[in-house]
């Protein structure tokens, strides 16, 4: 019978190491703990070309921040120009598992009204709204964001465009890292970035981005993650859907006005179903008046 012979030597652990083995025994430890409530973890598998995950987390993650973070003696502060809708900070507040708190809102350095153009469309056909984009692209030489949905979306439109000769660059999302696709768009002043995922953080004063076409409105995933939320909502659309789209509308249309010498145009796509269900809600967080009647 063969023997197994162990080298002791090789089982030396020192301190440092004992303890990053005893910090990832506790993370799988946590987190088959939720895999195994009932009710209480999201739960799915992921898979790709060289390996199949099992993702695990809990469904209300507030609650681990409320515990772990905002339970403890120390002062928090968040600062951006989207925490709040209409000065009101509850959908924030209740996402990151906060219970009390004091807040203020201060008004834009910006003046939106002479700086900014906010022109509605309403979508009918899908090929016709491309077209739209597309003479809207050429009519700016360029130097424009378009902001969609999701990835399939971006896909979608992609397939449009390849089929046409464009005066500019289109770049997208994904080809190549994303710092050295930003970086090109705010070098080369006609290109056009097309992206579902730079809603926010994108940061290019100037002349590179004078226009910014979101091309749907950002409603959240069906994912785990979001239907798990949906599922455990006396209201999905009013405390899911709703908030989050605004804030991720208000977040992309922030990409264009950077500095108070910035000028553009921002075009809105929805549906004349959106149009009949959240146009109330739209006007009241955009920065400027839009005619939707396009």
């Amino acid at each position: 019978m063969d023997q197994l012979v162990f080298d002791a030597e090789l089982f030396v652990i020192d301190d440092y190491h004992l303890k990053i083995m005893e910090e990832y025994l506790e993370f799988f430890a946590y987190g088959l703990s939720i895999f195994l409530k009932n009710d209480e973890g999201i739960f799915w598998l992921e898979e790709n070309e060289v390996q199949t995950s099992l993702v695990i987390m809990p469904r209300l993650v507030e609650d681990i921040l409320k515990k772990e973070v905002f339970s403890q003696d120390i002062p928090f502060v968040f600062s951006s120009a989207t925490l709040s809708q209409a000065g009101d900070f509850s959908y924030i507040a209740k996402s990151l598992g906060i219970d009390s708190f004091t807040s203020f809102t201060v008004a834009s350095p910006f003046d939106y009204e002479e700086q900014m153009n906010l022109i509605g469309h309403i979508q009918e056909d899908e090929n016709a709204k491309w077209e739209q984009i597309g003479r809207d692209l050429n009519s700016t030489s360029g130097k424009s964001l378009v902001l969609f949905s999701s990835m399939q979306e971006m896909n979608r439109f992609r397939s449009w465009a390849d089929r046409s000769e464009w005066p500019f660059a289109i770049v997208y999302e994904g080809d190549r890292e994303i710092s050295k696709t930003v970086q090109d768009f705010q070098t080369e002043q006609t290109t056009v970035l097309c992206s579902y995922s730079l809603w926010e953080g994108l940061d290019v004063p100037g002349e590179s981005l004078i226009q910014v076409i979101i091309s749907s409105l950002p409603f959240p995933p069906h994912d785990p993650v979001f239907q798990a939320k949906r599922k455990h909502a006396v209201n999905p659309v009013q405390e899911v859907d709703l908030p989050y789209m605004l804030l991720r509308l208000r977040q992309g249309i922030g990409r264009l006005i950077r500095s108070s010498q910035d000028k553009g145009t921002v075009h809105l796509w929805l549906t004349g179903g959106q149009k009949e269900r959240y146009l109330a809600d739209l006007i009241g967080v955009l920065p400027v008046k839009a005619d939707f009647s396009v």
